[in-house]
């Protein structure tokens, strides 16, 4: 059952990356170079919310993109009675769930942002991504951010 939930969250790491590849491809990056930190971050932030919600697969959803203390947070609800059906199965969500999605989700988003153009050009300003996962019932199942000092051994920021 988890090998399922994983694919379900590589999925959604993929959805994460796309929402950033589309930055360069739209012409918003004509202009970024002449915003403050805060003002790229409230354009991007614009940009990504015309999308919501984001259905990223069968239980996971991206509700809500916002900007915050040089950031751009995703928050992102999961679906317990959709994941018990696409799983065929109850699923507990405890503690140790919790634990395993978030850092699978975290790896797998890592190396999404920490390899895409458009993203890199968005964390050597110094701004972070964070990720906010909450079952549908408002419980928070995990929380993780994703800056400069996370994408440093993947050799594709500068030193």
């Amino acid at each position: 059952m988890l090998k399922k939930i994983i694919i379900g969250t590589m999925l959604s790491s993929i959805a994460f990356a796309g929402i950033n590849s589309t930055y360069k491809e739209s012409g918003i990056y004509e202009t970024l170079d002449k915003l403050d930190n805060n003002k790229l971050i409230e354009k991007l932030v614009l940009h990504d919310q015309k999308k919501l919600p984001i259905n990223v697969d069968s239980y996971t959803n991206i509700i809500s993109i916002e900007d915050s203390n040089n950031s751009i947070t995703y928050n992102i609800k999961i679906s317990q009675t959709d994941l018990e059906t696409a799983m065929g199965q109850k699923v507990e969500f405890n503690q140790a769930f919790g634990q395993k999605l978030g850092t699978f989700s975290f790896k797998q988003i890592r190396s999404q942002l920490c390899t895409t153009n458009s993203s890199i050009y968005v964390i050597e300003r110094g701004i972070s991504y964070n990720y906010i996962y909450t079952y549908d019932n408002g419980d928070q199942i995990i929380d993780f951010s994703i800056a400069i000092e996370d994408c440093k051994d993947l050799n594709k920021i500068k030193e």
